[in-house]
């Protein structure tokens, strides 16, 4: 159901990868499942709106507070990037990808839409959002489809395998830059997972930009085609 939902939100920001996904889901919901997922959809696409940038967001844990950048009072919530569900960071992958995020991930930096175009051309950006065809990202960044998976639930299983192959060789490409994992937004948990991955394997400078797509478009920014695609499978 959650993932039916997370696969509508993203057909409501332009992918027409969803809407394959969506109809393959569909066949295997009864009525009952489907309506319940219209709802959460609906209930998704009303919490993506910014909250007035005069409100400052707390943390709620000692962790998160460590964990994540401080949130200055003006900066700006861009659909809910700054936003705190109340949801704890965890150092395991998530399988319900489709769901609200923590303020923080352990051993990782969590960043905004102003950091990432404060970054510019110096970090290794990618989107790990996993649609295959007729995706718009950031421009400059690679799309790993696939790489924020859920897999096996474990690091050592062939999802892993793969990923570290294209991550190592196009880390080589870009040595010394920080590597931004992002995905559809505040509530995808596909490149919270990839970011785990990749901490799993030795890389470090490990950001997580938890906005993503949908932060970027609401700030106004452009998208583009990816530079490169390397499918994560």
């Amino acid at each position: 159901m959650k993932s039916w939902a997370h696969y509508n939100v993203a057909r409501e920001l332009g992918s027409t990868d969803a809407v394959a996904r969506l109809e393959k889901l569909e066949k295997a919901m009864t009525t009952n499942e489907l309506n319940s997922a219209r709802d959460l959809s609906q209930a998704i696409i009303r919490d993506l709106k910014p909250v007035p940038s005069d409100i400052e967001i707390q943390e709620t844990s000692a962790f998160a507070a460590s964990a994540a950048p401080a949130v200055s009072p003006s900066a700006s919530n861009y659909a809910d990037e700054l936003t705190d569900w109340g949801i704890r960071p965890q150092p395991t992958l998530k399988y319900e990808v489709g769901s609200k995020t923590p303020m923080s991930i352990p051993g990782a930096r969590r960043i905004t839409t102003q950091d990432l175009k404060d970054l510019s051309q110096r970090a290794l950006v990618l989107d790990v959002l996993d649609e295959q065809s007729g995706h718009y990202t950031i421009p400059g960044a690679i799309h790993l489809p696939g790489a924020g998976n859920y897999g096996n639930g474990h690091f050592d299983d062939r999802l892993q395998d793969k990923f570290q192959t294209v991550l190592s060789r196009l880390v080589s490409r870009n040595p010394g830059k920080p590597i931004v994992f992002f995905c559809a937004s505040s509530q995808c948990w596909e490149s919270y997972n990839a970011a785990l991955r990749a901490m799993k394997m030795g890389f470090e400078n490990v950001l997580w930009y938890r906005g993503g797509l949908l932060s970027w478009k609401t700030a106004s920014l452009p998208v583009t085609p990816p530079t490169e695609v390397y499918p994560i499978k």
